[in-house]
């Protein structure tokens, strides 16, 4: 389980970021994880609003207010990152290795080379890792929904991998056509990976808001600007300022300049770097209709992959979510896990989960907040 806790100025800037995680053995047996469990204070310019110190580490921009670093205090470590005239970053550097990136014609990162090698973005369809191994990605509108292996002439393109999106849009499950999981991924709010387990046969880049991520860098690149999660801190100001610079006075919230989702990624996502989305228009639009009721068909298929989760043979009881609903399940008296039961707010979606000789099964899904109560038990609306 994780806490995860924000203290914000009065214009809402982010002071201290409080953030725990622990992976419970038994009940009583936790072991607290010391990469995503840290205490942070920020501190920040007068005018732009720019971090120049985030924990142990102080920033520094160039004068259009792009990052060009920053140094670890105690370690003297750095991290160096170059722009190019349009201010789009160009290359990364730290720890010894550098990554670069180059842009095609309409902003979009085209190329990434860096110690893990080359991936050409050759349009939003098509993506070649190391000169050999093409992608072609699959949408459904605006939304990627799966990708499958370029295989020479001849062969027959069997490797489809399917992407199962939260409401933010985020990647949680890659599965191939026979509904076998390869990927079983969870986030904090922020945007840091929480779970991740996968197999080594396919893994996705495409993870928080369905960003392209950079894992050596643990950079996302999220169309209009870079995104470093743990810091809830993108690498340039909002383009909201340049394009139109009275948009501050409809919307205070853009002073923080470089925050993600005006500080508030529960309430708010930003897909592409330009404007946050209220996550209730996101919870409609994955689960309504074009008139604002519940689409009882679209909630079966998510209670289809919940069900998914829990009997998956790659996930398992190797799981960090479900050896955690399993030590909460054995601690409780009643053989019923109650997951959203410490909310006191109503949740959006409540899962309830029963143990029989089998393992936990899935009893039913509520869904409220935005809809009339609504519940369905698995394969049924």
């Amino acid at each position: 389980e994780y806490t995860y806790g924000l203290t914000y100025d009065s214009l809402g800037n982010i002071l201290q970021k409080a953030q725990s995680d622990t992976i419970f053995n038994t009940p009583n047996n936790g072991v607290v994880q010391q990469k995503t469990s840290y205490n942070q204070a920020y501190s920040y310019n007068a005018a732009p609003h720019q971090p120049t110190q985030i924990g142990g580490h102080a920033y520094t921009y160039d004068f259009d207010g792009n990052l060009t670093g920053w140094t670890d205090n105690s370690s003297g470590q750095n991290r160096m990152v170059n722009w190019d005239a349009e201010d789009r970053i160009i290359s990364v550097a730290d720890q010894g290795s550098t990554t670069i990136y180059t842009y095609d014609d309409e902003d979009r990162l085209a190329i990434e080379r860096g110690p893990q090698g080359e991936t050409a973005f050759v349009n939003r369809y098509y993506t070649v890792r190391n000169g050999t191994v093409a992608w072609k990605q699959i949408w459904a509108g605006d939304e990627r929904i799966a990708t499958k292996r370029q295989m020479p002439a001849g062969e027959v393109e069997g490797m489809r991998y399917f992407f199962h999106k939260d409401l933010l849009g985020s990647t949680n499950l890659v599965t191939d056509a026979n509904g076998q999981v390869f990927q079983f991924l969870l986030y904090f709010p922020s945007g840091e990976t929480w779970v991740q387990e996968q197999s080594d046969e396919h893994r996705t880049p495409y993870l928080y808001t369905g960003g392209y991520h950079d894992e050596v860098r643990d950079l996302y690149n999220l169309g209009a600007r870079w995104y470093e999660p743990r810091e809830q801190l993108f690498y340039s100001p909002d383009p909201a300022l340049v394009l139109a610079v009275d948009a501050v006075v409809g919307n205070p919230a853009l002073l923080g300049a470089y925050t993600y989702a005006e500080d508030n990624p529960l309430r708010l996502v930003d897909r592409d770097g330009l404007a946050p989305e209220d996550v209730q228009r996101a919870f409609r639009a994955a689960f309504g209709r074009p008139d604002g009721s519940l689409d009882p068909a679209k909630l079966r298929v998510f209670t289809g992959l919940v069900q998914q989760q829990l009997d998956s043979t790659t996930i398992g009881q190797s799981s960090r979510l479900i050896a955690r609903v399993v030590a909460n399940t054995k601690s409780k008296a009643p053989a019923k896990f109650k997951a959203f039961a410490t909310f006191s707010a109503p949740p959006l979606i409540e899962i309830n989960l029963t143990r029989t000789r089998d393992g936990l099964k899935l009893k039913n899904i509520k869904i409220g907040a935005f809809f009339k109560q609504f519940t369905v038990k698995k394969g049924k609306p």
